[in-house]
């Protein structure tokens, strides 16, 4: 029995060992699979935020776009170029004659080689021989369109100007849709007037298409006259043709002429 009683305690503690081993790895097991788990988790929840990201940046809230040069003519935009950097890109040539009843027609032929469709202001003086002003006239056009050419007209009544001063307005279209690359034309010359033949190829009409026809003999401007291309909506509708005469009064007889249209959507 003393022998028994000996073995009893350890015994015992083999037992605790034991027992304490296998805790020890039943706690080692549960650390490892909360662990595996965890990293589970983690590689779940990476991969279902990549499959979400896409969506998320491809998903955009509508922009207004007030940057674009593109949108030249949409409604509510903002110019893109300052006023110096457009009339530093409008080249401008000058014509002037005076009629046989005393009235001074001054011209400016506006080219425009912006990117962009334009509208121009102008204002204008009338100088004698001594700078003194003895004549004062505006002129507006709208949606000038890249690439193309306008003329605008001024007036003076009973001055017979030496030279002219003229400031302009180039800004960056805000209100109205260019319509020249949608128009074209035919003329017919018989020596004492000009016929012209408007087409509209777009596939909306144009308003307010005005044409007009300055008269040269030689490089010298002698007369000019204008004409509207529109209809009783003042329109060109699309596929239309309307065909106009441009008279000639001048006493020399004239060896060029020039045309330019204008009109806007």
């Amino acid at each position: 029995m003393k022998k028994i009683l000996k073995l009893l305690p350890v015994a015992i503690i083999c037992l605790s060992l034991c027992a304490c081993n296998g805790n020890t790895e039943d706690t080692i097991s549960k650390k490892e699979y909360n662990k595996t788990t965890t990293e589970k988790d983690n590689t779940q929840e990476q991969k279902d935020n990549s499959k979400e990201e896409p969506e998320e940046v491809n998903t955009q809230e509508p922009v207004t776009d007030d940057t674009s040069s593109e949108n030249n003519n949409s409604e509510g935009t903002s110019p893109q170029l300052s006023e110096t950097d457009l009339n530093s890109q409008v080249k401008v040539k000058e014509y002037s004659y005076v009629n046989s009843i005393g009235t001074t027609w001054y011209f400016m032929e506006f080219t425009n080689n912006s990117s962009v469709t334009v509208s121009i202001e102008t204002n204008v003086t009338a100088k004698d021989k001594k700078g003194k002003t003895i004549g004062a006239a505006s002129g507006s056009e709208n949606a000038i369109e890249a690439g193309h050419t306008v003329c605008i007209l001024h007036m003076f009544d009973d001055a017979e100007p030496e030279s002219y001063d003229y400031t302009l307005s180039v800004k960056e279209e805000e209100y109205y849709e260019p319509v020249l690359s949608d128009l074209s034309y035919e003329t017919s010359d018989t020596g004492k007037k000009v016929i012209v033949s408007c087409t509209n190829k777009g596939e909306e009409a144009a308003e307010f298409v005005k044409g007009t026809v300055l008269f040269f003999s030689g490089k010298k401007l002698i007369d000019h006259s204008s004409a509207y291309f529109t209809d009783d909506d003042s329109e060109l509708k699309p596929g239309n043709t309307i065909s106009k005469e441009f008279n000639y009064y001048g006493n020399k007889k004239y060896n060029k002429f020039k045309i330019y249209l204008t009109g806007r959507r």
